[in-house]
């Protein structure tokens, strides 16, 4: 359904004692739990589509390549068809098909569907963490703590009573700790500290990052530094949100900032989702999906 999911350890054997394997990725990564895979990985960019002939690729660019295997094990016949895929291989006998899945600069997910002869399944492949998905399986990718990448910026609390909801921190010898407080007790003067910015840099292209802690404040992001390979890129940043803040949005050294779409702020987890465009020598960096405000 598209929400995250952290697998516990118990979900795992679950999973591993009943299903088959299904999914596996062709990069060559090591499988760290039976039939569970995880790795840190990108989309290899396919230069020379005459190397991967077998699949019948036509154009170059950025591409998922995927083993798929059917739910009930059946195998690949004539009538197996792939669609959605840029190219495949079904070997008639195998237990499984072998997909190229091709991404656009701006697209974020493509589904693959598998019409095995007896029964259709369907595909979810993401580009921003390589999730292949469906009702019962799906092969995740590691998504990098972006913790180490934040600098707070604090400030004296104006409130005169404790808020619900809202953070409060100390600061002693130089470092600002989490404080507990009572909900509606007085704030004494010159005691408490807020969040009012959170700056983020240093982080790369091509790879997920995710906040596992609520931002309550307005945030900036130091776009990654981009080359100018005409490949394109993207950037993905996961937050939660205690409420809608503003996301100021800090480009390299000509790289120009696109709006593409904007989304109301939702429940549960707000991302936000960064795609790299080059043309010619132009470079913009294009806002995918925010559920914060941007300024204007």
């Amino acid at each position: 359904d598209g929400s995250d999911y952290v697998l516990t350890e118990a979900d795992k054997e679950e999973i591993a004692e009943g299903l088959p394997e299904r999914v596996t990725s062709l990069t060559g990564i090591p499988q760290l739990k039976r039939r569970i895979y995880e790795a840190v990985g990108i989309p290899a960019y396919v230069e020379n589509v005459a190397e991967y002939s077998a699949y019948g690729l036509t154009e170059n660019g950025w591409y998922v390549f995927a083993r798929i295997a059917a739910k009930t094990g059946t195998l690949v016949t004539a009538q197996t068809v792939v669609t959605g895929a840029a190219g495949y291989i079904a070997t008639v006998g195998s237990d499984h098909v072998d997909v190229a899945v091709r991404f656009e600069v701006a697209s974020l997910s493509q589904e693959v569907t598998v019409n095995w002869g007896e029964q259709t399944e369907a595909f979810i492949f993401r580009a921003t963490d390589l999730a292949v998905r469906n009702l019962d399986y799906r092969t995740t990718f590691y998504v990098y703590d972006v913790s180490p990448f934040v600098t707070w910026t604090y400030a004296l609390t104006s409130d005169t009573t404790f808020v619900a909801g809202t953070n409060y921190y100390i600061l002693e010898n130089g470092v600002y700790t989490l404080a507990e407080v009572t909900t509606g007790a007085t704030v004494p003067a010159n005691t408490y500290y807020v969040h009012t910015k959170a700056h983020f840099e240093g982080m790369t292209r091509n790879v997920s990052y995710r906040l596992n802690e609520i931002v309550d404040c307005p945030i900036e992001i130091a776009l990654p530094e981009i080359e100018n390979d005409g490949r394109g890129a993207w950037f993905d940043f996961q937050l939660w949100y205690k409420d809608s803040y503003s996301c100021t949005l800090i480009p390299s050294s000509g790289v120009s900032v696109g709006t593409v779409t904007t989304q109301a702020q939702t429940a549960g987890i707000n991302s936000i989702n960064l795609q790299y465009v080059c043309v010619g020598d132009k470079k913009v960096w294009s806002l995918i999906n925010t559920h914060s405000n941007l300024p204007a």
